[in-house]
C-alpha cells in the first residue's frame, strides 16, 4: 500500500472508522463530512506497538500533497527496513539539534585577536599598570591589529604569529620585536586563563625572536645640553641624578633627607638600602616643582596629587626631540640611557665601585659577602662633579 489518489479514493468508500494495515502503513477513515483519511507509521518497540501520524488527505488534496506524504513514509519504511525506527529517528534528530546549538554557541562566542587585546588592556592592565597602557596600546596598533586584528584568535596559527613578528624585524624595529612577541603570548595567556579556553597555547610557544639587543647608548655632549635647555624639571633631575625613571619619578617627600634621597629595600628594585645624594642643582629643581605641587606626598607630582606618571614623562622627554633622532650610526636616545651616561662618567673618573654605589648596583661576589662600605663621601663627590660638568655644558654656549 502506498499514498496516492487510488488509494484515497479507495478507502472514502469504506466505513467511517474503519482501517487498514500493511507494509507498517496503517490508514484509518475518519468521521465527518471531510471524512479524511488519516496515515500513520505504525512499529514494534520494546514489546508493543508504536505509532507516528504521517498526515491526513481527502477527496480534495492536492497530488503534490499525497506525493510528499508518500514520500515521508517510504522515508520512515526504508529506515525502519536498516534498523532505525522513528523513536530511533528522534533521538539522533536530538543529539544532532544539541550539537548544532552548541556549534551556534561557540561560534557566537568566538573572538577576535583585537577583542582579546582589548579585554587585557581594558580589564587587566588599566588597573594593575596604567602607565603601562599607553605603551601596549601604541604596539598593538602599529605592530599586530593590521596581521591579525580581524582574526578570529582561536583560528590563529603560530606561523601567522611568527610572521607578524618577523614583519616588525623586516621594518628596521629589532628592538621592538622582542617586546612584541613577548607581548602577544602575555595577552595569549591572560585571555587562555580568563575563559577563552579554544585558544591555542602552542600557537605562542616557542616563537623565534631577536635577542633583546644589549643597549649601549649614551648621551652626547650636544644632547646634554638640548635636555638642559629645553627640560622639564623632572627630566633635567633625572639627568642630574641618573636613577632609574621609576625611583625618580616616585621620590617622596619623606624619604629626602638632610640632602639624600633614602630608598628602603621594600622600595627598590634590587631589594637593598640605597641612598642618592642630592646636589644643589637637584633640589633648586625639586623646590621649582614643590612650588606648584598638589601633593604632599610625592616631590613630582601629577594634577591628581599622585606621582606624575611615566606616561607624563616619556611625554615631556618627548618634548625635547631626542627620542626621534634617526641617523645610520645612532639610535633615538631615551630616558634609561642618562644612568648608562652617568654611570660612564663615574668610571672614568672614579672607579667602577664608585659607579656602581652611585647608580645603586647590587654588590656581587666577594664585595657582597664582605663589603660593608657604603661609598657616601665618594657619591658626593661624584654627584658634585658630575653637576659641574653639566653647569659647564650650559656656560659653553
Amino acid at each position: 500500500m502506498k499514498i496516492d489518489k487510488a488509494t484515497v479514493t479507495r478507502l472514502l468508500k469504506k466505513r467511517p472508522n474503519t482501517a487498514e494495515r500493511q507494509d507498517n502503513l496503517w490508514a484509518k477513515v475518519g468521521s465527518g463530512k471531510r471524512k479524511d483519511i488519516h496515515f500513520f507509521f505504525y512499529w514494534t518497540e520494546y514489546g508493543g506497538r508504536e505509532y507516528r501520524k504521517i498526515g491526513s488527505a481527502n477527496a480534495d488534496t492536492p497530488a503534490s500533497t499525497l506525493k510528499e506524504l508518500n514520500a515521508q513514509y517510504f522515508q520512515m519504511l526504508g529506515r525502519y527496513q536498516q534498523g532505525i525506527s522513528p523513536s530511533d529517528t528522534d533521538r539522533m534528530m536530538s543529539r544532532a539539534e544539541k550539537a548544532e546549538q552548541s556549534e551556534k554557541e561557540r561560534l557566537a562566542s568566538r573572538v577576535t585577536v583585537e577583542q582579546i587585546f582589548k579585554q587585557y588592556l581594558e580589564n587587566h592592565l588599566v588597573k594593575s599598570s596604567p602607565d603601562q597602557y599607553d605603551i601596549d596600546l601604541g604596539r598593538y596598533n602599529n605592530h599586530i591589529h593590521k596581521p591579525l586584528g580581524k582574526k578570529f584568535a582561536e583560528d590563529v596559527t603560530k606561523k601567522q604569529i611568527q610572521a607578524c613578528v618577523d614583519a616588525v624585524v623586516d621594518k628596521g624595529y629589532e628592538p621592538q620585536a622582542h617586546y612584541i612577541a613577548e607581548y602577544i603570548k602575555r595577552v595569549w595567556i591572560y585571555a587562555i586563563d580568563a575563559g577563552h579556553e579554544d585558544l591555542s597555547e602552542r600557537a605562542v610557544t616557542r616563537i623565534k625572536k631577536p635577542k633583546k639587543p644589549k643597549r649601549e647608548r649614551e648621551a652626547t655632549e650636544e644632547e646634554l645640553r638640548l635636555i638642559l635647555e629645553h627640560g622639564d624639571p623632572v627630566i633635567k633631575a633625572m639627568l642630574y641624578m641618573g636613577q632609574r625613571v621609576s625611583d625618580t619619578r616616585a621620590m617622596r617627600k619623606a624619604n629626602v633627607k638632610d640632602n639624600w634621597l633614602e630608598i628602603t629595600p621594600d622600595e627598590y628594585k634590587t631589594d637593598i638600602y640605597h641612598r642618592v645624594y642630592l646636589t644643589k642643582t637637584v633640589q633648586k629643581l625639586m623646590r621649582e616643582s614643590t612650588s606648584r605641587s598638589q601633593s604632599d606626598v610625592f616631590v613630582w607630582a601629577g594634577y591628581n596629587g599622585n606621582c606624575i606618571s611615566e606616561s607624563k614623562v616619556h611625554e615631556a622627554f618627548h618634548q625635547i626631540g631626542l627620542d626621534e633622532i634617526k641617523e645610520p650610526h645612532l639610535e633615538p636616545l631615551q630616558l634609561r640611557d642618562f644612568r648608562r651616561t652617568l654611570y660612564t662618567f663615574n668610571e672614568k673618573h672614579f672607579n667602577t665601585y664608585v659607579a656602581g654605589a652611585v647608580a645603586g648596583h647590587k654588590k656581587k661576589g666577594v664585595q657582597a659577602v664582605y663589603g660593608r662600605y657604603e661609598y657616601d663621601e665618594e657619591k658626593i663627590s661624584a654627584m658634585k662633579k658630575w653637576e659641574q660638568y653639566l653647569n659647564k655644558l650650559t656656560k659653553s654656549r
